[in-house]
């Protein structure tokens, strides 16, 4: 079931973690999420969209706990 994990769960189980460069997106991700799960409309969904196309984008390093 190893193709199953995504590789997020991966990385936390080595002791990984992604960190971006500006904690804003992050955070405007973690805001987005919390109104959708708050109010899930159209307009909380395409916040969430954005956000989440912006922290893929986002340049990431990779840093042990």
């Amino acid at each position: 079931m190893e193709h199953e994990r995504t590789i997020a769960t991966q990385r936390h189980e080595k002791g990984v973690r992604p960190a971006t460069e500006d904690p804003r997106t992050l955070q405007q991700f973690v805001d987005a999420v919390v109104a959708f799960s708050d109010e899930p409309g159209l307009a909380n969904l395409e916040r969430y969209l954005a956000a989440s196309r912006s922290l893929e984008q986002a340049p990431l390093e990779t840093s042990p706990y």
